[in-house]
């Protein structure tokens, strides 16, 4: 046996090389980066690539897409604005005579009304002149 393979006696003390303490030092700055490392990655996961993970889940993106869709035009018969549609999708209106006749007599009932009103101003009009002669006399 050689000298060097011996160990030394229990009652020295083996001192460590220079280097050794140094080693705990990097080692817990590394432990230290990986977790900071860790933590930034686990954020970054959190909030950027989930979302964008869920929104390609619940978007279809396509190159060669088109929409296959029918327009209809709806133009009134009557002068105005029209404030209602009242028929649903793919329903015929069958009651164009019924319409044309409402507003047949719609214009009778407003022409009637007017000659009622000019009738009415008439009549406040001589009722005024009747006063007026009244009061001179």
């Amino acid at each position: 046996m050689s000298d060097e393979s011996k160990s030394a006696p229990p009652d020295q003390q083996v001192s460590s090389p220079k280097w050794a303490g140094s080693d705990k030092g990097k080692a817990s700055k590394k432990r230290r980066l990986r977790t900071v490392l860790i933590v930034i990655g686990a954020i970054t996961f959190a909030f950027v690539i989930i979302p964008k993970a869920f929104h390609a889940w619940h978007t279809v993106l396509t190159d060669d897409a088109y929409v296959n869709s029918y327009v209809t035009f709806v133009a009134p018969r009557v002068s105005g604005q029209v404030a209602r549609v009242l028929i649903d999708n793919n329903k015929l209106v069958v009651a164009q005579a019924n319409v044309r006749s409402e507003i047949g007599q719609a214009r009778g009932l407003r022409f009637k009304l007017q000659h009622a009103i000019e009738n009415v101003d008439n009549q406040v009009a001589q009722i005024r002149a009747r006063v007026a002669t009244w009061g001179t006399g």
